[in-house]
């Protein structure tokens, strides 16, 4: 065939059924081009994978536990982060664990890894058996400096300027930068102003002396939403990419109106608070904590759940001994009383002599939303403090009458 001009390449996809091929093996991609052709090589390997789904991110530990999603894996099933076609083994490889019907989980050494970088998801489906190889999941993973952040001085961020944000850090620099976006991958760069309203502008790390920080500009996200916390190790510089940590703020969209007070019994109304982006679709329930800020493939737990748990926190809120995790949850209501919202709830299985958090989720049944903590705290209490008698009326008319008729008594 005689040859032609250079052309430049053209990026294109294909859906391919692969309904019929075997986890666990690597198949040559070939390639048809048409008429006058015929099928061929196209010099590359696609590895079918059982992993449909992972956590974004590690800690540079040698106990990171790690959950993913697999359709065909065991508890042979061996895993590590390495290369993009898994040729060189970066972490030492793992053996799996199951945590549910298709959920698995890990525990990842990832000391050798670099911070601030992106390696690739293998697995290796029967382990030391030789039958299969193992392949890359088309999952890349990142290597998170910031391993988790303190609870700020009044218990919550907000949709507002100046959110500072005190981490617990691992090799961390002022070159550093961090935003809040609803995904740390599709928007790497600093937000423009034509950008949508889905992530902060960046904000460079800040050190004390004790520990780092970094003050995010939140005044253009969502009260109510939950934004993943992204860090870029070499900020401004090119050599590596935004990450995502694993950790979420949820950004508070109501606030105290009085102190609330209640009894641990069915039907207790919360409230007035006040909250202006909440409708009557919000649902909200009392709890001694939100779901968590650290978010992988476990679930938190649902309102109303009565299993009591052992106690290991050391918060404000926490209870001796065993507690039950929440109340009941319900839909806001528009305070019939004036100004703010309240919600009905089932507050039996909470404990008097504590104070519990509001927790909201204000698209209620939606998915696009979750509960989140809203810093308004409700006591629970054995009985309502009862409200004093008025004091009897004193007509002083009379009182004046009955003097004047005494002091003439005596000047007869």
């Amino acid at each position: 065939m005689p040859d032609t001009p250079a052309a430049l390449l053209t990026q294109m996809s294909a859906e391919v059924d692969g309904s019929m091929l075997e986890i666990g093996h690597a198949y040559t991609v070939c390639i048809d081009l048409g008429a006058n052709y015929t099928a061929g090589s196209s010099g590359f390997v696609a590895y079918v994978s059982g992993v449909t789904s992972a956590d974004p991110f590690v800690y540079p530990t040698s106990q990171h536990s790690f959950t993913l999603i697999c359709d065909g894996c065991s508890d042979t099933t061996q895993i590590f982060l390495g290369t993009e076609e898994c040729q060189v083994l970066w972490s030492p490889r793992a053996i799996l664990a199951t945590a549910g019907v298709l959920d698995w989980t890990s525990y990842l050494d990832a000391t050798a890894l670099q911070v601030g970088m992106y390696y690739q998801l293998c697995v290796d489906l029967d382990g030391e058996n030789q039958t299969l190889q193992g392949g890359p999941t088309g999952l890349d993973v990142f290597v998170s400096a910031v391993l988790d952040y303190e609870r700020p001085i009044d218990g919550v961020f907000r949709a507002n300027l100046a959110q500072k944000i005190r981490l617990m850090c691992s090799s961390c620099s002022r070159a550093a930068e961090a935003f809040l976006g609803e995904s740390c991958r599709m928007f790497g760069e600093n937000t423009t102003a034509s950008a949508p309203a889905t992530l902060s502008p960046r904000a460079v790390f800040q050190f004390d002396g004790v520990i780092w920080s970094v003050e995010i500009d939140a005044s253009d996200l969502h009260p109510g939403g939950r934004y993943r916390l992204c860090i870029d190790m070499d900020g401004q510089a090119t050599g590596l990419t935004a990450g995502d940590t694993g950790l979420t703020v949820y950004l508070s969209p109501a606030k105290e109106l009085d102190p609330l007070t209640i009894l641990p019994l069915p039907q207790q109304t919360v409230g007035p608070f006040a909250c202006e982006v909440c409708s009557e679709v919000t649902r909200a329930y009392l709890g001694v904590e939100c779901p968590g800020h650290i978010t992988g493939l476990v679930g938190a737990y649902n309102p109303g759940d009565t299993d009591p748990q052992d106690l290991n926190q050391t918060n404000d809120t926490a209870l001796p001994g065993k507690w039950f995790k929440s109340s009941g949850d319900g839909g806001l209501l528009a305070n019939p009383d004036g100004v703010g919202w309240v919600v009905t709830l089932n507050a039996e299985n909470l404990t008097a002599g504590y104070h519990y958090r509001l927790c909201l989720d204000l698209d209620g049944f939606d998915t696009a939303l979750g509960f989140g903590d809203t810093g308004v705290k409700v006591s629970v209490v054995a009985e309502l403090p009862v409200a004093p008698e008025p004091a009897p009326e004193i007509n002083l008319s009379s009182v004046n009458s009955s003097n004047s008729s005494i002091l003439d008594a005596d000047a007869g």
